[in-house]
């Protein structure tokens, strides 16, 4: 990073990447989260034609990955974070304009979801 953030805002950085540092935060934690998210998809993909939803997508780096499990699923995912979500769309533009991802800026915990929306939810 260039710039350093001080030790007490370094929790809300990573929580909710923000302000002047969001995206190199955001690219931080796609480096780090790598092999985790190769791990976790490979150890439970999704299914054909499932409806999965993805909590802190972060920067949406890994979106495409749950496309090369299957190509026939639908993906959302909620971003806390305003630039991270900003990112998100900007990264799967292909993706949100087909129809095939959608992002929703909010805190999970306050937004509101149907019953049975989703098959599958990854955080």
């Amino acid at each position: 990073m260039t710039q350093k953030p001080e030790s007490k805002n370094l929790g809300p950085q990573l929580r909710s990447p923000h302000g002047p540092l969001a995206n190199e935060v955001g690219l931080f934690m796609e480096r780090i989260n790598v092999e985790l998210y190769s791990f976790c998809l490979e150890h439970n993909p999704p299914a054909q034609s499932e409806n999965v939803l993805e909590i802190g997508p972060g920067n949406g780096a890994f979106c495409s990955q749950y496309f090369l499990q299957t190509k026939d699923l639908v993906y959302s995912g909620v971003e806390m974070s305003q630039e991270m979500y900003q990112e998100c769309l900007l990264r799967n533009k292909t993706y949100v304009e087909s129809g095939r991802a959608k992002f929703f800026k909010g805190d999970i915990l306050n937004l509101q979801l149907n019953d049975n929306t989703y098959d599958a939810i990854y955080g």
